[in-house]
């Protein structure tokens, strides 16, 4: 599913472009909760933000995502594939459907992504195919927690995209957010840490 969160109020020709963002959930999760991430990042003044639906729908949500959505929920691979490297087919699943999203709607200037949204991310980075366009950026919030479950053949491999990252200092999965941010080249990334 699309929500495209557009601001009609910008009628003026000398008005400049805004970016276009594509906006990535995390895993059990949905668009309603990125809205929330993303308004509270104040991309819509900067961006048009296009929010995609992993394609696996789930039961219930992340603890605690309940009290900010009533559902319906998605993920990009569930918790038993990513204990199990032997078992990825949902992952490789959302790895073609956001390939084929990027394809049909993009190109992007930029990707957002939340945990295992950052994961997805980064596989599609690695996925892309040669001549495709990469965003001129990346946004990566509190994306330790699902970096287990990404395959490449070579764990060297840098990402050339500029990249902002937000790591929480609470977050379970920090160390793993650090280690992530080295996987971008040092200097086209920045990071911030939050108190949350």
């Amino acid at each position: 599913m699309n929500v495209n969160n557009n601001n009609k109020n910008s009628s003026s020709s000398t008005t400049k472009k805004k970016l276009r963002i594509l906006c990535l959930h995390g895993g059990y999760s949905n668009n309603e909760i990125t809205i929330f991430q993303t308004t509270g990042l104040k991309l819509y003044k900067i961006a048009d933000c296009d929010y995609l639906h992993a394609p696996h729908f789930v039961g219930s949500p992340y603890p605690g995502l309940e009290l900010f959505s009533e559902g319906p929920w998605y993920t990009w691979t569930t918790i038993s594939e990513m204990n199990d490297k032997n078992s990825t087919k949902k992952w490789k699943e959302s790895i073609e459907y956001a390939l084929n999203y990027i394809e049909t709607n993009g190109p992007y200037d930029g990707i957002y992504g939340f945990s295992l949204g950052v994961a997805m991310i980064t596989q599609l980075l690695l996925s892309l195919p040669k001549k495709s366009t990469l965003p001129k950026f990346v946004i990566l919030a509190c994306g330790g927690g699902g970096q287990s479950i990404i395959t490449t053949t070579n764990s060297t491999t840098r990402m050339v995209v500029p990249s902002f990252h937000i790591i929480g200092k609470k977050d379970s999965h920090r160390s793993n957010g650090e280690l992530l941010r080295t996987k971008f080249w040092t200097n086209n990334n920045n990071s911030n840490t939050t108190d949350d």
